[in-house]
C-alpha cells in the first residue's frame, strides 16, 4: 500500500501576476482552500491576518485563504508573483501554513508545469489529445509533489535551524546575483568570486537547496526570462537569445526544450492559445 501524505481535491486558480498588469486573484473564501504565493522575481508585500510579510525572489509561503488580505509590490515591472489556489484537507497543510521556503531547481521545475498545466486546463480545451491527455492528474503530482519537497524542506530546518539559516542568507544571496546578472554569460569561478565563497562549498549549498547545481539554476532562471519575453512578444526568438546571453539561437532552443519540455516555438503557440482561449472546460467555469 502506498500511504498518502497529502491530497489535492481541485485546482482554483493557477497564474502569473505582474505590477503593470490588471488583472488579480480573486478567491471567494471556502473551506478547505488554500492560497500558494511564490516570488519570480521583485520583491512581494503580503497584507496578512494580523501582520505584513515581504517575500524576495525564490521565496513562498501557504496561507488559508481567507488569512490573505492582499498583495503588494515596489515599483517594479518585473516583479511576478506566481499564485495557486486549491481545495484540500489533508493535516500537512497545517504543518505549512505560515512557513517561509525558499525553492529550489526541482521545485520550480514542479511550479512551472503546475502552471502551464494548470493554465491551460482552467481556460482551454481547444488542444490535441496528445496535449491534453491527463491534465488534471499532471496538476494534481505537480502540486503534491511541491508540497511533499516543502515539508521536506520544513523538517530539515526544524534539526538544524542556526545552521540553515545562514545557509539561506547565502543561498539567496547568489540567486539575487543570478537574478541580476541574467542577461549575461556567466561561468561558476565568477559567481564565487562575487559572493566570497568557495566553490565546493557553493555547489553542496544549491544541492541542498536546489536540488541541482549553480548553473543549471542558472540556466533555468534564464528559460523563465525567456518564458516571460515571449509572453510579452519582447522580440523575436534570435532577439530574446541574444539578450538572455546565449551564444546561438540553436544553444538558446536545444535549452529551452531540455528545462521546459517544449521548444520555444511550442511555447508561444500555447501563449497564444491563452490570449484566445475557447471555452472553457466544464466544471471549471
Amino acid at each position: 500500500m502506498l500511504q498518502e501524505e497529502i491530497v489535492v481535491e481541485q485546482l482554483v486558480e493557477a497564474n502569473i501576476f505582474r505590477p503593470h498588469e490588471q488583472k488579480r486573484p480573486v478567491l471567494h473564501p471556502r473551506q478547505g482552500l488554500w492560497v500558494m504565493v511564490l516570488v519570480r522575481t521583485g520583491t512581494v508585500h503580503l497584507v496578512l491576518e494580523g501582520r505584513n510579510e515581504t517575500l524576495c525572489p525564490g521565496e513562498g509561503m501557504i496561507r488559508r485563504a481567507d488569512t490573505i488580505y492582499a498583495a503588494q509590490w515596489e515599483n517594479n515591472e518585473k516583479t511576478e508573483l506566481l499564485v495557486v489556489a486549491f481545495i484540500s484537507f489533508s493535516v500537512l497543510l497545517s504543518r505549512l501554513e505560515d512557513t517561509f521556503f525558499v525553492l529550489g531547481t526541482e521545485d520550480w521545475r514542479l511550479a512551472d508545469e503546475l502552471l502551464e498545466e494548470g493554465r491551460l486546463l482552467l481556460r482551454s480545451q481547444s488542444l490535441p489529445d496528445s496535449r491534453r491527455f491527463a491534465g488534471p492528474q499532471v496538476v494534481r503530482l505537480a502540486l503534491e509533489r511541491l508540497l511533499i519537497d516543502l515539508e521536506r524542506q520544513r523538517l530539515r530546518e526544524q534539526r538544524h535551524p542556526a545552521k540553515n539559516q545562514s545557509a539561506r542568507n547565502l543561498y539567496e544571496q547568489v540567486v539575487q546575483y543570478l537574478n541580476r546578472n541574467i542577461h549575461r554569460k556567466l561561468c561558476l569561478e565568477e559567481v564565487c568570486k562575487a559572493n566570497h565563497v568557495g566553490r565546493s562549498h557553493l555547489q553542496k549549498m544549491f544541492r541542498e537547496y536546489s536540488g541541482g547545481g549553480v548553473m543549471e539554476y542558472f540556466g533555468i532562471l534564464k528559460v523563465k526570462a525567456a518564458k516571460e519575453a515571449i509572453e510579452q512578444s519582447r522580440g523575436t526568438f534570435t532577439q530574446i537569445a541574444q539578450a538572455l546571453g546565449y551564444t546561438s539561437i540553436h544553444y538558446f532552443s536545444r535549452h529551452f526544450k531540455k528545462v521546459s519540455g517544449m521548444s520555444p516555438s511550442e511555447y508561444a503557440a500555447i501563449v497564444r492559445l491563452e490570449k484566445h482561449p475557447a471555452r472553457p472546460m466544464e466544471g471549471y467555469e
